[in-house]
């Protein structure tokens, strides 16, 4: 743990069992439990050296999110080249589980292209990219929201930095185009 947080013993109120709170220093919100029976304590009540009835459930918070997860940016590709008609699949396995593909455009039931997404503050390994281009397949890195977009505007003809990654892809002609 980093010099941000406090630990706090715990008494738990039924068992007697003592148990160490790890908390945020600053905003005193509890971030998880030491050792592993913490995971018990969830939604019990326990009673600080203090003296102080907490309630766990209560003292948890849920942080809203900072950046997209990429969840969120896979989704996103994701509902956009459906609507446009294509067949595009997620977290497809190769056929001997060596491999697991975020995004898969699929024509005529043939893999063309690989979408791997990384949220923006991360990228793709070295050895994941070597591993995708031994299936000669066209691989397109995709990082945060903003490369999302770009990717999908290429998709439907606005010349960006995708358009000729995607240039060796056979494509499905498409008439539709995304909402600008």
């Amino acid at each position: 743990m980093s010099r941000k947080n406090t630990y706090k013993k715990f008494v738990h109120t039924t068992t007697g069992q003592t148990v160490v709170g790890v908390f945020d220093k600053k905003t005193d919100e509890l971030i998880q439990w030491l050792p592993k029976q913490g995971n018990a304590m969830k939604g019990r009540k326990v009673l600080p050296a203090n003296g102080e009835v907490i309630d766990l459930l209560s003292a948890d918070t849920i942080p809203y999110p900072k950046h997209e997860s990429e969840f969120e940016i896979q989704s996103h590709i994701f509902q956009h080249l459906r609507s446009l008609s294509y067949d595009v699949r997620g977290g497809v396995t190769s056929k001997r589980r060596l491999s697991r593909f975020d995004l898969v455009v699929f024509v005529a039931g043939r893999a063309r292209l690989i979408i791997e997404v990384k949220r923006r503050d991360q990228y793709a390994t070295a050895t994941q990219l070597e591993k995708y281009a031994a299936y000669q397949i066209p691989v397109v890195t995709v990082r945060g929201m903003e490369e999302a977009d770009q990717l999908l505007r290429s998709i439907v003809g606005v010349p960006n930095k995708y358009s000729e990654s995607l240039a060796q892809v056979n494509w499905l002609p498409c008439s539709k185009r995304i909402e600008e």
